[in-house]
């Protein structure tokens, strides 16, 4: 993604933190290094892509936004 963002970051974005229409994500303080939330810009190829993908994934039902390749989020652990 074009956001700056840390893989650490995006890998553990839930769907509720995403504004396709505003065109931004929003980190909760737990998710930034320094403990404040931000909004983040994101480009509009990139909000095209999400778009997509939230429709894609949205029949899982999970409030993430990225799964693992067995539907859940193990591999959260891993970046976090």
């Amino acid at each position: 993604m074009d956001t700056l963002v840390r893989c650490s970051k995006l890998v553990g974005i839930k769907r509720k933190n995403i504004d396709l229409k505003a065109g931004f994500i929003t980190l909760g303080s737990e998710k930034t290094k320094a403990k404040i939330s931000m909004v983040v810009p994101i480009s509009t190829k990139t909000s095209k892509l999400l778009k997509e993908h939230l429709e894609l994934t949205d029949v899982y039902g999970f409030e993430f936004l990225f799964l693992s390749y067995e539907g859940g989020t193990s591999f959260i652990r891993k970046y976090s």
